[in-house]
């Protein structure tokens, strides 16, 4: 099953994928929960393992990050993990969306320009 979100906004730079641990009864509909969760700003694709163990969630770093996919995965009813391991892995993984999406903010500057701030002018 897979749900696809078209962002027309959203560049590989700033999107990334993920997979999330889950825990989900048989009768559960899974379908309706990938859904839900694929309507959640920045993110671009959901699909779920055929195991049933598994989301594999795309998502743009610009909007949302590894932590609050968590959250609204739990909040679908689909139990995560919340083993030590499990919170220092979604930790990592936020830290991760910070820095790409810092990282794909950044604007260099000219090689022959000085940065802002230093005080020198540059002359055309």
């Amino acid at each position: 099953m897979k749900q696809t979100i078209l962002n027309t906004t959203s560049d590989l730079a700033t999107r990334v994928s993920r997979s999330f641990d889950i825990s989900v009864s048989q009768h559960a509909d899974l379908e309706k929960e990938c859904e839900a969760i694929g309507e959640q700003p920045g993110v671009v694709e959901v699909s779920a393992t055929s195991d049933r163990t598994q989301l594999l969630v795309t998502y743009d770093v610009r909007e949302t990050r590894a932590k609050v996919i968590q959250e609204v995965v739990s909040s679908a009813g689909l139990a995560a993990p919340t083993s030590f391991w499990r919170r220092m892995r979604i930790s990592w993984l936020s830290s991760l969306d910070e820095n790409r999406r810092d990282n794909a903010a950044h604007r260099p500057a000219c090689c022959s320009k000085p940065p802002p701030g230093t005080g020198v002018k540059h002359h055309h």
